[in-house]
């Protein structure tokens, strides 16, 4: 009996079930010297779950670096970049199935290291979140976000950390920013003493007081939304009659030969198959209209496609508009054979 595999869901639950917490075991003295889990950490915990239940991450990267020179306390500059970007993940499970996630992620370096600083983040807080993995501290300071020094942070001043949900979100409010946005915004934070300049950049002075918090998120703006484009508007079906070009290309004439399995075609072919099987490209749009003209649904034509795919050992469609190519000759003939069953 063969066992049904399991939806990449599933896998995930199972996957989660194994993964013990990952203790932050790695120091680093960048920034002041805190504790964090690498990303090493994240993997080795990761990879036999990950081939036990057949699940596979795909990662696919947008966005851009920044060059800036920067003034150590020496009085030497050196070259800074910082890489900013969405991090998309489609993640398979065994059955073939998948979810997608994104992260947004950034990065510093002083060499050529800034994007895999960003990835290698977004890795870790995605597999963080979406496995739930647990970590033996209390608080979660990763190595992109500086911990503050002994003299930031007065033993007598309760405040906002950078674990608090209004830092939180104030931090990704800057993040969302582009770069020469980010600038005045963080020159504003400096001058009003809630960020402090050191040589590894302008870090937050944390933890802020409430009246701190509330000059701060008053100095940061909420980004501005991009503007939602208008749907295109979508064409409607073409009408389907007898006025249709009596000259039918080649590669039509065929499917239809093929469809009634015939070496020579009848005069008295309904008009609406001729439309048919003149779609050279066929896209969502055509195949609505075609099914309209021969009075079958949407529904209908995808189950064909996924039934011949299968028999053809073809990609498997999800969707009306990845039926293409072989695939779509097949189903165009499949559905004149179908309707034209009636010898002439």
């Amino acid at each position: 009996m063969t066992e049904t595999a399991l939806t990449v869901t599933q896998a995930l639950v199972q996957v989660s079930k194994e993964v013990d917490a990952i203790a932050k075991s790695k120091t680093t003295k960048a920034q002041g010297a805190y504790k964090y889990r690498g990303i090493e950490d994240v993997l080795s915990a990761l990879h036999d779950p990950f081939i036990k239940y057949g699940v596979l991450v795909v990662p696919r990267a947008r966005g851009e670096s920044v060059m800036r020179k920067v003034t150590a306390k020496d009085g030497a500059e050196r070259v800074e970049y910082e890489a900013q970007m969405d991090v998309e993940y489609r993640i398979y499970g065994p059955a073939g199935d998948y979810i997608d996630a994104t992260i947004f992620a950034t990065g510093l370096d002083s060499g050529d290291k800034a994007t895999g600083k960003a990835i290698s983040y977004a890795y870790k807080q995605l597999m963080f979140q979406l496995l739930c993995i647990p970590t033996d501290a209390a608080q979660d300071n990763e190595a992109s976000s500086p911990a503050p020094s002994a003299a930031a942070r007065p033993a007598a001043q309760e405040g906002h950390g950078q674990d608090s949900p209004r830092w939180q979100a104030v931090r990704e409010r800057l993040r969302a920013m582009d770069a020469e946005k980010r600038k005045p915004v963080i020159h504003n934070l400096v001058v009003a003493g809630l960020f402090e300049v050191t040589a590894d950049g302008n870090i937050p002075k944390l933890p802020y007081s409430v009246a701190d918090m509330t000059k701060v998120e008053g100095l940061v703006p909420f980004p501005v939304p991009a503007a939602v484009p208008a749907p295109a508007p979508v064409a409607p079906a073409p009408e389907v009659t007898d006025t249709l070009s009596p000259a039918h290309p080649d590669h039509a004439v065929e499917t239809m030969k093929a469809a009634l399995n015939v070496a020579e075609l009848p005069e008295d072919i309904d008009p609406a198959y001729w439309y048919l099987c003149e779609m050279a490209d066929v896209d969502t749009i055509d195949w609505k209209a075609a099914a309209k003209a021969l009075n079958i649904t949407g529904k209908a034509v995808l189950d064909a496609a996924k039934k011949i795919a299968g028999e053809a050992e073809l990609d498997m469609p999800e969707r009306l508009d990845d039926i293409h190519g072989i695939l779509a000759h097949e189903v165009r003939a499949h559905f004149i054979a179908g309707a034209m069953a009636e010898p002439y």
